[in-house]
């Protein structure tokens, strides 16, 4: 096989693999709404990779929570 035939496809297999590999969206853990106005606040799960040491989701969304609350965002959706 010549040098040039084997560029052209790895080229198109790279092409094909990048247009089918979209990663899917990222999970909403708890969404609150503004009754005032509609608008939503979205929290979304961490990625598993960026998670600091001695990190607690639990804590983490609770505080979310209040500082949504002091913003007016008052009720929450189910998921």
């Amino acid at each position: 096989m010549k040098r040039g035939a084997w560029i052209a496809g790895v080229a198109a297999a790279a092409l094909l693999l990048a247009a089918g590999c979209t990663p899917p969206p990222p999970k909403v853990i708890c969404e609150m709404v503004k009754p005032q106005t509609g608008e939503h606040a979205r929290l979304f799960e961490e990625c598993w990779f960026k998670v600091p040491a001695g990190y607690d989701e639990r804590r983490h969304v609770a505080t979310w929570r209040a500082e949504q609350i002091a913003k007016g965002f008052t009720v929450e959706v189910a998921r």
